[in-house]
């Protein structure tokens, strides 16, 4: 095995254990009146669909389990327009 190979393995392993994002104060939520942006859409986690979605301050949400997570950015960030 390369040591690429080795490096994306145990990236993708380490991944898999990383704790879950932590769950928001659901205060402010609203759901969407609106149809969501498909870059949001996008980032949503399988089997979280845009009907999960809330907004608040024109940031993103969803409702999964009933907590409330934030959308995120690739680069961690809330998603937010």
């Amino acid at each position: 095995m390369t040591r690429a190979a080795t490096a994306l393995l145990a990236a993708l392993a380490l991944a898999a254990c990383a704790p879950p994002p932590a769950a928001l104060d659901p205060a402010g939520f609203a759901p969407l009146d609106h149809t969501p942006p498909l870059a949001a859409r996008a980032l949503l986690p399988r089997g979280v669909t845009a009907d999960d979605m809330r907004i608040r301050r024109n940031c993103y949400a969803y409702a999964f389990r009933g907590a409330l997570y934030p959308v995120r950015r690739p680069d961690g960030g809330q998603y937010c327009i």
